[in-house]
């Protein structure tokens, strides 16, 4: 969030569109499990640099009266895409092979930056961030943890459940 609040949204998330089809086509072209885990490991780096300028674009776009509509609306296309996307993917798999749904996913990824760059003109303002760098926002935020056992206890469970989401996310390749 600190990197990518300081870019303008449009290009942030057209730029992210445009390296998770590259990173799908790199991991079409390798036969390594490695470079495979690498690449999917830029892909969901690409995904998280994405997220900040998307929220913000939202609350840009819409007024506070459908805010809520249009973010829960998003929040259930994703999650919905969470539930049914892995079996809707291995169907795909099973039927037209992997090269095509890769391709397939990469194609998605490339028309989005279009949309974005066409439905986003005129968006060059950055999402937020601030005058300081990158590591004094960093630190701040270290420091600002570690003062509070409350939030010190949520964040250790959140990496908890969530490492045990990402360890099964990570592991997909492995299972497919």
């Amino acid at each position: 969030g600190g990197i990518a609040d300081r870019l303008p949204a449009r290009a942030s998330m057209v730029v992210a569109e445009i390296c998770g089809a590259a990173v799908l086509v790199l991991i079409l072209v390798t036969d390594s499990v490695l470079w495979t885990y690498a690449g999917f490991f830029g892909l969901n780096t690409f995904t998280e640099l994405y997220k900040p300028p998307q929220k913000a674009t939202v609350r840009r776009l819409f007024d506070d009266e459908l805010l809520a509509e249009a973010n829960s609306l998003l929040k259930t296309a994703v999650s919905l895409s969470r539930v049914v996307g892995p079996a809707v993917g291995g169907a795909l798999v099973a039927v037209i092979g992997i090269e095509t749904v890769l391709l397939a996913d990469a194609a998605t990824y490339a028309a989005s930056a279009v949309l974005l760059w066409v439905l986003l003109d005129g968006e060059t303002q950055a999402t937020g961030g601030s005058d300081t760098t990158i590591l004094s926002d960093l630190r701040e935020g270290v420091q600002f943890v570690g003062r509070d056992e409350r939030l010190r206890s949520v964040l250790l469970a959140a990496t908890v459940v969530y490492g045990s989401v990402g360890a099964y996310n990570a592991l997909m390749p492995v299972y497919v």
